[in-house]
């Protein structure tokens, strides 16, 4: 092979590595609007392209050659998912760096896709309210492993709009009371709702806190309402701790702050060439410049977490005099701290009506998918099946050691 290193070709090809700067370092800063989300998206694909071509004249090979491999390598990437996805690629340090990409550049959150979220004055984001078969292509929630169907009633939550009228049991959560995942009939709100025969609100909506789970309760006709199931994660905390610091009520960004977040969901959401290859290497930069990031990260521990939970529990409580149903769930695998750390905190303080499920000793990893971190149909069916035994036991506790 002959090299051909003018100052021509090395000059074109860190030109081209120059495009890519940009999109590599202030990736977050391309939201503004069409334009610019459109405008990272060219970055990349006029950045590698030229890359291609002058690092293919430094090494006299026809460029389309280089374009071949750069191709081949994406097939490669994303076959390598599918094989995951599937099961046929069982390596833990795989599936932990295929996770971290799906999560980092290609996962769709349904609060921030075009049609299925909608901004809130007081709760930052609800799902878009009264959407129903009608209108099902707006309605859509698809990632590697699944494709489900919404269906959101005049509330903004994924239930029907019969359940709004006086439910006996509203759910409380996040992503994994929503359903993410799942189709909407196998969320283990409806689920439970078949099984108990009565009426069932999941109210639960991908990345809220506590505390706007407890807001959104408190906009429910919840006078019939006998049962709270709150489920705990714990991403709650920072929400938690800002809304109990600023006197029990919810920071809200604006709406232009919104629109910022779904323009960046977009650009996760959509392919574009050389999509898999760029993000792969950008993600090693990216990391660097991350690290400082997360060390500035606030650090709470459990029992502060647990102690911000309750606080807000107790909220909830001097308006419902009804029974609550608590239990963690957590990304990839639920462990047992969150409930001793519950129950920890009851035998102190002594809170009356409330009962807790362990489900570290319910859940494996066969009920979770396996690239992304929520719990699937199986694992619907164990957390419903969990709550319907304590609800008719009339246990304390279920699973303990």
């Amino acid at each position: 092979m002959k090299f051909n290193f003018s100052r021509y070709n090395l000059f074109g090809f860190l030109g081209g590595l120059v495009l890519l700067i940009l999109p590599i370092f202030f990736d977050k800063n391309f939201n503004g609007g069409w334009f610019s989300v459109l405008f990272y998206m060219l970055l990349i694909l006029i950045g590698v392209s030229i890359s291609i071509c002058f690092l293919a004249k430094m090494c006299s090979i026809d460029p389309i050659y280089v374009f071949l491999l750069a191709g081949l390598c994406e097939i490669g990437i994303f076959l390598s998912i599918q094989a995951i996805k599937n099961d046929q690629i069982t390596s833990p340090s795989l599936i932990k760096k295929c996770r971290s990409f799906y999560t980092s550049y290609l996962r769709s959150i349904p609060a921030y896709q075009s049609g299925l979220g909608k901004y809130d004055t007081d709760l930052f984001y609800t799902l878009k309210p009264n959407i129903s078969d009608n209108n099902l292509d707006y309605v859509i929630n698809a990632n590697i492993e699944f494709s489900n169907t919404y269906k959101i009633n005049s509330l903004g939550v994924r239930d029907d709009e019969f359940s709004l009228n006086f439910p006996e049991i509203i759910v409380l959560g996040d992503s994994h009371s929503m359903g993410w995942g799942v189709n909407q009939n196998r969320t283990f709100s409806s689920l439970l709702e078949q099984q108990i025969k009565k009426k069932v609100l999941n109210t639960g909506i991908a990345s809220y806190g506590s505390a706007r789970e407890y807001l959104m309760f408190s906009k429910v006709k919840n006078d019939s309402c006998k049962t709270v199931i709150w489920q705990y994660c714990a991403n709650d905390m920072l929400e938690n701790q800002s809304f109990l610091e600023n006197g029990n009520q919810l920071k809200v960004s604006s709406e232009e702050g919104y629109e910022f977040v779904c323009k960046r969901n977009f650009i996760q959401a959509s392919y574009y060439p050389f999509k898999f290859s760029f993000e792969i290497f950008a993600h090693q930069f990216r990391r660097i410049k991350g690290r400082n990031k997360f060390k500035n990260q606030p650090k709470f521990e459990i029992s502060e977490q647990v102690n911000n939970f309750f606080s807000i529990v107790k909220l909830l409580q001097e308006d419902f005099a009804g029974e609550i149903i608590i239990f963690n769930l957590e990304s990839n695998k639920t462990t047992d701290k969150y409930f001793l750390a519950f129950k920890n905190y009851l035998k102190n303080n002594h809170l009356e009506k409330i009962k807790l499920i362990n489900f570290s000793k319910i859940l494996n990893e066969d009920d979770y998918f396996i690239i992304d971190d929520h719990i699937n149909v199986s694992g619907h069916q164990k957390v419903s099946d969990a709550i319907l035994k304590i609800i008719q036991s009339e246990l304390d506790t279920i699973s303990e050691e």
